[in-house]
């Protein structure tokens, strides 16, 4: 009676041991594609400075914001600078 229940007790840690290496290679596999598909870079990635203001300024433009002015460069010290 004894050695069943070591054996019980041997094969239900033997089960708890392959369920916990199975979530953690899960975690796992979950974190690595989380990090390939985050760091994916964009044309955005591409653009210098006045290039990505002034497709800031295109896109709320396109959303229906109406500019009066638009700051690029220097004047602006920041990503799109609109007069609305």
């Amino acid at each position: 009676m004894k050695d069943e229940e070591t054996g019980m007790q041997a094969e239900t840690i033997q089960i708890l041991g392959i369920v916990i290496a199975a979530i953690v290679a899960a975690v796992l596999f979950i974190w690595i594609l989380w990090q390939t598909l985050r760091k994916k870079e964009t044309p955005l990635d591409e653009m210098e400075g006045v290039e990505f203001e002034q497709y800031c300024a295109e896109l709320l433009r396109n959303r229906g914001f109406i500019d009066k002015e638009v700051y690029i460069g220097f004047k602006a010290m920041s990503v799109a600078t609109l007069k609305l």
